[in-house]
């Protein structure tokens, strides 16, 4: 089986922090089975605001990044438990 036990993110868009947030409430999944992870999300509607603030003065691109790691483990004995990190980057166009 999988349990999970800590996720760390930040999501940001345009260097701006849009949200953040830790899940550590630790979840076990069975070989073959599934579950259901609560991740809690904490938004900066300022930072947002400023994001769409500078879309409308002109910015026409939107580049976001979500980071963090994720802290698992496994039933297997040479996975007892790990840290995974991840970090994503990618833009998305806007049409005016």
């Amino acid at each position: 089986g999988l349990n999970l036990s800590k996720l760390n993110y930040n999501f940001n868009v345009n260097d701006k922090n849009w949200g953040s947030g830790v899940a550590d409430q630790m979840m076990s999944v069975n070989e073959k089975g599934t579950g259901e992870l609560k991740i809690p999300f904490k938004l900066n509607f300022m930072e947002m605001g400023m994001t769409l603030y500078n879309m409308l003065k002109g910015d026409d691109q939107l580049n976001y990044n979500l980071k963090g790691n994720l802290d698992f483990g496994t039933s297997l004995p040479l996975l007892k438990g790990t840290t995974l990190n991840f970090d994503k980057d990618g833009n998305i166009q806007v049409q005016r």
